[in-house]
């Protein structure tokens, strides 16, 4: 009787010191968030005296070290505007604790400006690049159906279609569309501009619609039914047709992705702290020994 009640004590005080560590741990978590919250509400105001508590003296970025990478330059930074933060949000946060440590994890929306230009400034810059290939895409299928209508109209000469007139208009209509397209851009490597692709667009509808007048036409030559050529041709404006749709509906995604972007940048991200003497200071974005 005496050693099951021996037994049962000790499972009581096992139990209580587990209960006691795990509430311990849950409010170091708690304790983290409300700091990493504090840090973010620090930063958007520009208050650097609460800045220089949470920091540690030995604080160190790994990465963005373009930006700054120990405690005195990221205060500095603050304190004279280079970093201007007009909101920053934390979402998903998650703490993993190691003894005295812990890494904290989310994803971080910061807008504002450094040294003032947007932060996402170069996010910005990829975006406006995707716009351009996109477009490049759309041009260089317009490009290959122009290019397909020559052989088309050797192929229908050659099985005896007589029709000068569509043959006429659609080869001004393959001119215009070429000369459009062929326009050089404002800039030098640059995109063109929306009056440009508005003239590709116009003569890319003019030219459109003289091929669908032409192959309307010719369907009724029974003998171009016959002719493996013109067929293979008629596939291929077809397919390459298909394929410029989606070019189109690429590009216009592409727009609409780079229309909606502002000077906010979003990113997932690392916090590593330190708890030394009872208190929490971060630490930088990495473990120690990782940091060059």
């Amino acid at each position: 009787m005496k050693r099951l009640l021996t037994i049962f004590a000790l499972a009581v005080a096992t139990s209580c010191v587990a209960f006691g560590q795990t509430d311990s741990k849950k409010q170091d978590e708690r304790q983290l968030i409300k700091l990493g919250r504090e840090l973010a509400n620090t930063l958007t105001r520009g208050d650097v005296t609460p800045l220089r508590k949470i920091i540690a003296a030995d604080f160190k970025l790994a990465s963005n070290s373009d930006l700054c990478r120990t405690k005195a330059q990221c205060v500095a930074a603050i304190e004279s505007g280079e970093w201007f933060f007009e909101s920053i949000t934390l979402d998903d946060l998650q703490v993993e604790l190691h003894d005295n440590m812990a890494a904290m994890t989310g994803r971080w929306t910061a807008k504002g400006k450094h040294n003032g230009i947007d932060l996402d400034k170069n996010r910005r810059e990829h975006k406006a690049e995707q716009v351009k290939e996109k477009w490049l895409d759309v041009e260089k299928l317009l490009r290959r159906r122009a290019d397909l209508v020559p052989e088309l109209y050797e192929a229908a000469k050659a099985a005896g279609v007589v029709e000068n007139e569509i043959f006429g208009a659609l080869a001004i209509g393959r001119s215009h569309l070429l000369n459009a397209i062929f326009a050089v851009p404002p800039i030098v490597d640059g995109d063109k501009s929306a009056g440009q692709k508005q003239a590709i667009d116009e003569a890319d509808k003019e030219f459109a619609t003289a091929l669908k007048r032409f192959l309307t036409v010719a369907d009724s030559y029974s003998q171009l039914l016959l002719s493996k050529d013109f067929q293979r041709l008629e596939d291929e404006i077809a397919g390459t047709e298909n394929r410029l749709a989606v070019a189109r509906g690429d590009y216009d995604e592409a727009v609409k992705d780079y229309n909606v972007s502002d000077n906010t940048l979003s990113e997932p991200f690392t916090a590593v702290w330190i708890k030394r003497s009872g208190r929490w200071q971060i630490l930088g974005d990495q473990p120690p020994s990782l940091i060059p």
